[in-house]
């Protein structure tokens, strides 16, 4: 990528949007723009913003569930109960049609895990890449009594039927392990598989 450039086209078929510099205001001419391409490959090796209900609209035709969330019952300690998978995105009859492309790794980490399974509720959703950090879910401040302070996660965080995330993280679809001659010679190669599947779409 170019700097300051946040989504561009690859051999003029395939999209790729860098998600972690992408706005609200942007996402809109980043549709438009990569509109009829045969995929976008959607970076989020990065940290995004809170977009997913405008995402959701981009790729889904009506609200899909993305998230199913643990919430501890404060009125029995000890004690978690479900809350109803969350619906994310608005009926869209224009949306987007080809296919959807994730690349993940290690670096991906809370809210870009959560960002990425409300992507994979695309029907033609593929991740590509390697497990991520297994670290979603809100901050919760935890003070000690020597003014020291430490975070937690609040909530469990699970796909609609039941999968976990957290400890486990988002698990790709298509494996892209970092080896040794990647490094030296500087090398994307989740990237380079991600563009492989995407002209095959």
């Amino acid at each position: 990528m170019k700097k300051g450039e946040k989504w561009k086209r690859i051999d003029g078929t395939i999209g790729y949007a860098n998600i972690g510099e992408i706005t609200a205001e942007d996402l809109p001419k980043m549709m438009n723009d990569l509109a009829d391409t045969k995929a976008i490959i959607f970076d989020l090796r990065n940290y995004p913003e809170f977009l997913f209900d405008e995402i959701a609209t981009c790729i889904n035709q009506e609200p899909q569930e993305a998230i199913k969330f643990l919430k501890p019952d404060l009125t029995y300690p000890g004690r978690f109960v479900w809350m109803e998978p969350t619906r994310y995105g608005k009926k869209n009859p224009s949306t987007y049609k080809g296919r959807v492309v994730i690349l993940i790794n290690e670096e991906t980490q809370s809210r870009a895990e959560s960002f990425v399974m409300v992507l994979q509720s695309a029907k033609n959703a593929i991740t590509i890449g390697r497990q991520t950090s297994g670290a979603d879910g809100n901050v919760i401040d935890y003070n000690f009594f020597d003014q020291n302070t430490t975070w937690i996660t609040g909530l469990g965080i699970f796909y609609p039927d039941g999968r976990e995330t957290q400890r486990v993280g988002i698990v790709p679809d298509i494996k892209v392990e970092l080896t040794r001659e990647d490094i030296r010679q500087g090398r994307d190669a989740i990237l380079e598989k991600a563009i492989e599947v995407a002209k095959k779409n």
